[in-house]
C-alpha cells in the first residue's frame, strides 16, 4: 500500500493544532489582540491542513483521531515546557493512552476492507 501524502497535511495541520491554544494563553484572555488574531488565523490553518488531508481520500476518523491527539498532546507538553505548568505523573500516563489510542485507530482503519462507492 502506497503512502498518502495527505497524512502530511494532517501532522502539519496537528502541529498546527497544538500552536494555536499556546498564542490563546498568550493573549491573556484575548486582551492583546497580536496573540489572539494570530490565535485565530492558526486555528483555521489547523482545520484547513486537516481538510486537506480528507480531500485526499484519508478516513475521516482516523485523521481526525491523529489531528487532535496531536493537539491534545502537543499543547499539554507545550505547556510543561513553555509555561512552566507541572503535570502529575499520572497525567503522562493518560497522554501516552491518547497516542496509543490514535495508533491503535490508524492500525484497525487500516486493516479495514476499502467501503465500495
Amino acid at each position: 500500500m502506497a503512502f498518502n501524502r495527505g497524512w502530511l497535511w494532517v501532522l502539519f495541520g496537528g502541529f498546527i493544532e497544538a500552536l494555536w491554544p499556546c498564542l490563546m494563553k498568550l493573549s491573556s484572555g484575548m486582551s492583546d489582540m497580536v496573540y489572539g488574531v494570530l490565535a485565530l488565523f492558526f486555528s483555521i490553518v489547523a482545520t484547513l491542513a486537516l481538510n486537506m488531508g480528507l480531500r485526499r481520500g484519508l478516513m475521516v476518523g482516523a485523521s481526525y483521531a491523529v489531528w487532535i491527539g496531536l493537539g491534545v498532546g502537543g499543547t499539554a507538553l507545550a505547556d510543561v515546557l513553555f509555561f512552566d505548568a507541572t503535570m502529575p505523573i499520572f497525567s503522562y500516563l493518560f497522554l501516552a493512552l491518547i497516542f496509543g489510542g490514535v495508533a491503535g485507530m490508524n492500525l484497525e482503519e487500516d486493516r479495514a476492507p476499502a467501503s465500495e462507492s
